[in-house]
C-alpha cells in the first residue's frame, strides 16, 4: 500500500527568520495584545519584548554571542519565556536545566555545554556549579539600568537557538544542538495555531519537545503554564 504523493506534500517555503524576528514582528503587530498567562497575571508581546531587550543586553555584556550558551535554569514562568527570547536576541544557544535534577546530572551538563554564564532566580542558586557566572532574575533593579531597544546584533538561523541533553538512559547524556531555523519552521507552517489560541505548556523544561513549543507558539499566539490552570480558566482547544 503506497501514501499518494499529495497526501505528503508539506514542503513550504520559508522565510529565513529567527525566534528574535519572529516576535518582533508580531511585537508589531499586535504590541497589546497578551503573549503570556500565568500566576502573575497576563504578559503582553510589548511587556515581553521590553524585558527581554533589557536581559538581553545584560546577557550580552556578560558574553552571550553567536556560537555560545547561556544556561536557563528557571521554573516554568514569564521569567524562562522572557530569558529564552532575551537568550536568543544575542545570538546564543539556551540550554533548559531543570533546577530539580540532581547536582551531579547539572554539572556534567555543565561541563559538557560550557555556558557562559547561567540565568536563575536566588534560592536555586546552590544547586547549580559555582564555577559558571549567575545571573539571578530576582535580583532587586537587575534590568532598571538597561535599554528596552532591540539589541543591534545580526541574526543567523543557521546558528544554534537551544541545546538538549539526551536522557542517558542508554549511555551518558548528551548534548544536542538544534538551530534557530529549525526552530522556527513550525511557527510559520499553516497547521500551527491560530494567533487568538493558547499554548497549554506541560512539558518538562529540559525537553526538546518544550523548547519547540515555545518558539512555534510565542510568535503566535500565548502561552499559559499548566501551573496556573483553575477551575475559572478554559484554555482553547488548538485546531491541529
Amino acid at each position: 500500500m503506497s501514501v499518494p504523493p499529495e497526501w505528503n506534500a508539506t514542503d513550504r517555503p520559508l522565510p529565513a527568520r529567527t525566534l528574535a524576528q519572529l516576535v518582533e514582528a508580531q511585537v508589531a503587530r499586535t504590541p497589546g495584545a497578551p503573549a503570556l498567562l500565568g500566576a502573575d497575571g497576563t504578559v503582553s508581546y510589548a511587556e515581553l519584548d521590553a524585558r527581554a531587550n533589557r536581559l538581553a543586553r545584560l546577557l550580552a555584556a556578560h558574553g552571550a554571542a553567536p556560537e555560545r550558551i547561556v544556561a536557563l535554569a528557571l521554573p516554568r514562568s514569564a521569567d524562562l519565556v522572557a530569558a529564552q527570547l532575551a537568550v536568543a536576541k544575542t545570538g546564543a544557544a539556551f540550554l533548559p536545566v531543570d533546577p530539580d535534577y540532581p547536582k551531579e546530572r547539572i554539572s556534567l551538563m555543565f561541563d559538557d555545554a560550557d555556558p557562559v554564564l547561567v540565568v536563575t532566580r536566588r534560592a536555586l542558586a546552590d544547586r547549580l556549579p559555582a564555577a559558571v557566572p549567575t545571573i539571578s532574575m530576582d535580583t532587586p533593579d537587575l534590568l532598571d539600568d538597561h535599554d528596552d531597544r532591540p539589541l543591534d546584533r545580526p541574526q543567523c538561523t543557521d546558528h544554534a537557538a537551544y541545546v538538549i541533553f539526551t536522557s542517558g538512559s542508554t549511555g551518558r547524556p548528551k548534548g544536542v544542538g538544534s538551530t534557530s531555523g529549525g526552530g522556527t519552521g513550525p511557527s510559520i507552517h499553516p497547521i500551527n495555531p491560530a494567533e487568538s489560541s493558547v499554548l497549554h505548556q506541560r512539558g518538562v523544561r529540559s525537553r526538546d519537545l518544550l523548547a519547540t513549543e515555545e518558539q512555534c507558539s510565542v510568535p503566535r499566539g500565548p502561552i499559559q503554564s499548566s501551573a496556573t490552570i483553575g477551575p475559572e480558566r478554559a484554555v482553547p482547544t488548538l485546531p491541529y
